[in-house]
Formats: C-alpha cells, sequence, structure tokens
C-alpha cells in the first residue's frame, strides 16, 4: 500500500491520512496493480471505485454512506447508534429524514472515495459485491460502519435495500484480532439458534452465512428490531432475568479458583501481556493476578457463561422483548457475574460520566446483593470486579500486540485503583 499524507480538506484530491487500509479491504484486499487511495476526489491518474459521505467528518469517519440514493443515506444513519437518550433517538430519526429529503446531503457533505490507478481493470472486486452474492440479492447498497478504535474495532456493513431498510449486517474480519472474534460469533449464534440454547428472555440475530476468505471473514446476520424516538430504547438498568440465563443457561459447576480452566487461561494471558509490557515494573496485571490468586486461590467459585459485552449499546427493548447482539466475546466457562459487573461500570462511567474509580468503589459497595442474585456466594463481590477489570485490560494489551492502535483509559485507571485501595487495606 502507497504512502499516506494528511489533508487539510476533505474535498480536494489528497489522500486522507489513517484509512488506506478500509479502501484495501473494501476492494476484498485486491489491491491490483498499484496502490488503493482514499481521497476527497480522484488524486489525478487514479480513478472512483468507490463512494461515500463520510460522518461526522472525512478525516475521523464513524460512518461512510453511499452516494447513490436518499432512501439508502436515510438508511445508513437510522438506528445506528442505538443511544440510550430518547432525545438522542428523536435526533437520530430527524437526522434521517433530513437525508431523505435531500436536506442532510448539502449539510454533510464530506466525501471520501477508493480509488485505484488508471487502467485498473474495470471489474475490480468489492466486498460489498461479495457481501450481495452471500445474501443473494444485486439490488443492495451498503453503508460501512467504521466505529471507534478499540480492541476488537472492525468495519460492519450496513446492507439496505432499495427502500433504504436494513436486510443485513455483515461483520467483517479483516486482522488476526477481528478474524478469531467474527468466527466466534459465528459459532455462538449458530448455537443460540438450537433447540437447546435458544433463549427465553431475549432475541438473537440470526447468522445468515459466514464466509471464510484468504484474508477477509465476512459474517452475514439478520438486522434486529430497532426502538424509535418514542418506541423502546436499549434498558438504563440491567437486565437481570436475560443476564441470569446467560450466566447459567448452559450449565454451571463448581471449583476452586485455582483449580479451574477458567483461571489457568487467565494466568496465560497475563504472562503474555506481561512479556510484551515494555516497562521494568510489574504490570497491573501481573499485580492483579498474584494478589487474586494469594486471596482467593481455594474458594470455591461457580463457573457458568458471559456474553463479554454486556452493555446498554449491545441490546434494546422493544414492545417487551429484548433482543441483544454482539456475541463475539461470550464465552465460558467464567466466574457467574462477568456480565452484571461490566454493565454496571460501564453505565456508571460511560454515561454518568463517573470516574473509573469512583465507579469500581460504588459497584463494590453496591453490587453484592445482585451477584448474589445471579448465584454467587457473599463475599466474592471484590473478585468478580477485579475479574472483570483484568480481563478488560488484558483486551486491550492483546489488541496492541496485535498492533491496533488503541489506549485504554478507562479499565486500566479502575484496576489500579483496585490495587491501590487492596494495598490499603
Amino acid at each position: 500500500m502507497g504512502s499516506e499524507q494528511a489533508t487539510g480538506s476533505a474535498r480536494d484530491d489528497a489522500p486522507t491520512s489513517g484509512l488506506a487500509w478500509v479502501g484495501k479491504l473494501l476492494l476484498a484486499g485486491d489491491a491490483r496493480e498499484g496502490d488503493v487511495v482514499v481521497a476527497g476526489s480522484p488524486p489525478p491518474g487514479y480513478r472512483s471505485v468507490l463512494g461515500f459521505r463520510a460522518l461526522p467528518n472525512a478525516r475521523h469517519p464513524y460512518l461512510l454512506m453511499p452516494l447513490d440514493s436518499r432512501a439508502a443515506a436515510a438508511g445508513s444513519v437510522h438506528h445506528i447508534g442505538n443511544p440510550l437518550k430518547r432525545s438522542m433517538r428523536l435526533a437520530e430519526t430527524a437526522l434521517s429524514l433530513s437525508f431523505q429529503v435531500g436536506v442532510g446531503q448539502r449539510m454533510l457533505n464530506q466525501q471520501l472515495h477508493v480509488c485505484v490507478p488508471q487502467g485498473t481493470p474495470l471489474d475490480v472486486p468489492t466486498l460489498i459485491d461479495r457481501a450481495r452474492e452471500l445474501v443473494g440479492r444485486s439490488d443492495l447498497t451498503a453503508a460501512v460502519i467504521l466505529g471507534r478504535d478499540r480492541p476488537n474495532r472492525k468495519p460492519v456493513l450496513k446492507l439496505l435495500g432499495p427502500d433504504g431498510e436494513p436486510v443485513a449486517f455483515a461483520k467483517v474480519g479483516w486482522n488476526e484480532v477481528s478474524r478469531s472474534l467474527v468466527r466466534h460469533e459465528a459459532e455462538v449464534l449458530s448455537e443460540l439458534d438450537t433447540p437447546q440454547r435458544r433463549p427465553s428472555s431475549f432475541q438473537v440475530p440470526r447468522v445468515i452465512a459466514f464466509d471464510q476468505g484468504d484474508d477477509v471473514d465476512l459474517l452475514l446476520v439478520t438486522p434486529v428490531l430497532q426502538a424509535t424516538g418514542l418506541r423502546g430504547g436499549p434498558p438504563s438498568d440491567v437486565p437481570m432475568r436475560a443476564t441470569r440465563e446467560v450466566a447459567v443457561g448452559a450449565g454451571v459447576t463448581w471449583s476452586p479458583l485455582a483449580d479451574s480452566d477458567y483461571w489457568a487461561s487467565v494466568r496465560r494471558r497475563t504472562e503474555i501481556a506481561e512479556r510484551d509490557h515494555a516497562n521494568p515494573v510489574r504490570s497491573e496485571h501481573a499485580q492483579a493476578f498474584e494478589g487474586l490468586e494469594r486471596a482467593y486461590a481455594s474458594r470455591d467459585v461457580p463457573f457458568g457463561s458471559w456474553h463479554g459485552d454486556w452493555t446498554p449499546w449491545n441490546m434494546t427493548r422493544v414492545d417487551g422483548s429484548l433482543f441483544v447482539w454482539d456475541w463475539e466475546r461470550a464465552e465460558g466457562p467464567v466466574p457467574i457475574g462477568l456480565d452484571l459487573v461490566h454493565f454496571d461500570f460501564d453505565v456508571r462511567v460511560k454515561i454518568h460520566g463517573h470516574s473509573p474509580a469512583r465507579a469500581i468503589d460504588e459497584s463494590l459497595l453496591e453490587l453484592g446483593p445482585r451477584l448474589e442474585a445471579l448465584g454467587l456466594p457473599s463475599g466474592l463481590t471484590h473478585l468478580i470486579v477485579s475479574l472483570h477489570l483484568l480481563e478488560m485490560t488484558l483486551r486491550f494489551q492483546e489488541a496492541k500486540a496485535q498492533g491496533v492502535d488503541v489506549a485504554d483509559s478507562i479499565y486500566g485507571p479502575a484496576l489500579r485503583a483496585v490495587l491501590a485501595s487492596r494495598a490499603a487495606a
């Protein structure tokens, strides 16, 4: 891939910094002869293969919208963020309507084009073409959700019909981290679609197709029913019935923490993280592992399953039914209660704006009764809260080791706060 340079304007033909990987990916990982360039317009000697409108802007796009129809533009932004606040859902609906009538296009018109050198064969394959074939419909267009930098970052294609309604979502596994997650989610969703494991307290997307390529994997799933501004929405409090079903639905086993396969896996991951840790001072991963092993090695712990990213923005409630998606981190056996802690902590920090240290203090004080309602013995709240933070910081470390540029400003500080409180006790 050729060199990239920053540009002060998204409307000139200079390549846009940091997005060439997106262009190569959308061309099905096939750069053909020469480089792939992502720019506001085709530079001299290049032609556009795919064109998008970038939101919120072309320098740091979260969403790439198709240019070819108002319905597709409106459908691209509709239900894109699953916001918790009703006012934000109404604003999202209003933005969608602005694109439906053509006003949004004039207000937000920074474009990005995936370009190849002139002379490149006309039949350049695209990832969108591949997704259309897997769905079995040639009339679909696609928005590209790039999302934000995080350990499991991966583009998602939102496949839209001529009316702008979503037909499928295609998750893109493009590096070692995201490919393993996409493959795992395909397995989890397939298992949850069996009579033995089909949940009773919530619904999940259905797998349309899973296609493994040489460089890119695609998981296509059905869209779920979404809330509108005045109808339903993400739960503001943890859905306890669904949380319990996830935790115990595949069965519960008991074991001393130090004797469990789970703890052996955490040990291996911590040792790898420690090798990757550049600072000569012992990392918080190693300190947390050693401290928890000293305190809880012989304690009997119930092991079940967890979703792995159990948060309001991965679920919504519509007409009394709960819909849950993003199952790529689901696994077991793990100590019961991790999903509850994750939901609680993320809501306190990311919605209520509490500092990581304050959020942890509140979780330690308040979560005991709810953890016990899931089947956790009393006296293990500190263990489960600490294990959750250790898991999240390990994810960031593992992503960095795979070359993903992410920064952890939440879980690491919270883990350090827990370590400090234990040291002071």
